[in-house]
Formats: C-alpha cells, sequence, structure tokens
C-alpha cells in the first residue's frame, strides 16, 4: 500500500447532517488543512480523478473505498488513527464504498 493511497482513505462514521465536500479551516503563510468528507457512493479526497501535492493525511475514523490509478481499481479498508507523510504527487480517485461517511484532514506544508 503506498503512502498516498492511506492519505487518501480517510474516514469517519456518519452523521445524518454531514453533506459531502472539503472544507479550508487553516489557510496562512506556512500551513493548508483541508477538511473532506465524503458520503457513501461519493468522493473521498477530491473530485474525481486528482493529485495531491506533499502532505500530512489524518484518518479520523474506520473506511473502505475504492482507489483508481492507472486505470487499476483496488479495494481497501483503513482505520480510524491512521496519520501519514506522503512526500510524492500521484494522481488518482478515489470513492467510499462503505456505510458511512468517510472524513479525513490533508495538511500541506507551504
Amino acid at each position: 500500500m503506498s503512502t498516498l493511497t492511506i492519505i487518501l482513505l480517510a474516514s469517519c462514521s456518519s452523521k445524518k447532517t454531514e453533506q459531502q465536500g472539503s472544507k479550508v479551516t487553516v489557510d496562512n503563510e506556512k500551513v493548508k488543512v483541508t477538511e473532506f468528507i465524503g458520503l457513501p457512493n461519493g468522493d473521498v479526497c477530491g473530485v474525481g480523478i486528482h493529485s495531491h501535492g506533499p502532505h500530512l493525511s489524518i484518518l479520523l475514523s474506520d473506511a473502505k473505498v475504492e482507489i483508481t490509478r492507472d486505470g487499476k481499481k483496488e479495494t481497501q479498508e483503513v482505520f480510524k488513527g491512521l496519520s501519514f507523510w506522503s512526500e510524492e504527487a500521484e494522481t488518482h480517485s478515489v470513492v467510499n464504498i462503505g456505510k458511512d461517511a468517510v472524513r479525513s484532514l490533508i495538511v500541506e506544508v507551504k
């Protein structure tokens, strides 16, 4: 499992009031922090095929996702509390195939 793959597998328990999308929670001269929420069957960490630069990912709960990169699909399960650094960019799409909302934080150092 690549570091970036793990980064993209962010998740949390579903709440009926949650909505899919992303929200920048901190953006200053040193760091940008984005919270991602992906509802079941929705995108997890960006819309469709996308890339991230070097970043720290923090998973907020368990998740089951389908990752597509280089035309290949794979299913992965990851668990709440996982955090890791990804030095390299990777182009991919990540879809929530679980029953609960997927939630993560991605921290980019400027």
